[in-house]
């Protein structure tokens, strides 16, 4: 650092370069700001297929978040099912209820504690049709019905009542309060939160930069699918290192001066660093099952951590703040400082 300092070629070899390391912490809302929930009031309808199969019906749209699947377990979890039984209708408005859009970290923690709900509804309704049926009272347990004239299987319950229909609309908990003219209140139902360390590396010639190493513990409330959540967080953090280092858009004469992904920088495969993610539950009481919003939080402590570690090398040597040796020897791969000019 000393050598670049100074306007010295600052490389003795090759392989010296300059490494920083940068931390972040953050929290993100899930849900629509204020009353926007609400306002919204999503639905969400679970119906029997013939078959027996429980079907979901919601307007939210699949964009590679795993949102089936999410919609999948949760409503099998809560049937005590098999999460290959579930079926979720295409997301066509002719024949689904608006359940609001898929933005805003709300898809599993909003409609899916809907579909929960829509859960507990349609097995006291299931139990009831057999009561009526003769079957008499009927308890439920891990997706049998078990009464004095025996057992019965969900599927087969549903089969023979296939034209329950259950739905179920959002508001937000009673305490939850937001005043929309003030702007006092609760903004968010609950809030995820994160922290992270970002390393990253600086040719201090061609000023290449590459972020090596992710370290990130995630607040998810409780994770729905583990597999998909560590891969939702790589890829929204993925996405914040591309916004921190590759990606710019300015307007001239009125128009963007990009055209597509040719002149539009992306990180790929090639920029994806190591990752090491933790995920930390714990659970919001009126999620599905305790699940908190993800979609966007990964997003969101990316570019603080990866600027973190750039003022580590750029900024800091050069303010009045004192630097320890040992600060200085970290910033090159080889454990030595660059000679002084």
């Amino acid at each position: 650092m000393d050598r670049l300092r100074c306007g010295a070629f600052p490389k003795e070899r090759p392989s010296d370069v300059l490494r920083g390391i940068g931390i972040s912490s953050w929290l993100h809302g899930a849900g629509f700001t204020g009353t926007g929930e609400n306002r919204i009031m999503g639905t969400v309808r679970v119906g029997l297929s013939e078959d027996g199969r429980p079907v979901v019906y919601a307007a939210s749209a699949e964009m590679g978040q795993g949102e089936q699947t999410a919609f999948r377990r949760i409503l099998a979890d809560a049937l005590g099912i098999e999460a290959e039984a579930v079926t979720v209708a295409e997301p066509n408005t002719d024949v689904v209820p608006d359940s609001g859009p898929t933005v805003a970290s709300r898809t599993t923690m909003i409609v899916g504690s809907l579909l929960v709900d829509a859960a507990k509804e349609m097995i006291e309704r299931l139990k009831m049709r057999l009561k009526e049926s003769g079957e008499g009272d009927c308890r439920y347990e891990r997706g049998v019905f078990r009464g004095d004239r025996g057992e019965i299987r969900f599927a087969d319950a549903a089969r023979r009542f296939h034209d329950i229909v259950v739905e179920k609309q959002y508001h937000h908990p009673p305490f939850i309060q937001f005043d929309d003219v003030h702007y006092k209140g609760d903004a968010y139902p609950v809030f995820a939160w994160g922290a992270a360390v970002a390393e990253l590396k600086v040719d201090p010639v061609t000023f290449e930069t590459r972020v090596t190493r992710y370290t990130t513990t995630q607040d998810v409330g409780k994770a729905i699918n583990p597999d998909q959540v560590v891969a939702q967080i790589q890829g929204g953090t993925l996405q914040g290192i591309g916004y921190a280092l590759y990606e710019k858009v300015q307007l001239k004469n009125g128009r963007f001066d990009i055209t597509g992904f040719t002149d539009y920088i992306i990180p790929t495969v090639t920029e994806t660093p190591v990752f090491d993610v933790k995920i930390w539950e714990n659970p919001y009481p009126y999620g599905p099952f305790g699940a908190k919003g993800l979609g966007e939080l990964p997003f969101v402590g990316a570019a603080p951590a990866v600027v973190s570690a750039l003022w580590m090398i750029f900024e800091r040597p050069f303010t009045k703040i004192p630097v320890l040796p040992e600060d200085l020897a970290r910033l090159f791969s080889n454990e030595e400082s660059m000679e002084r000019c």
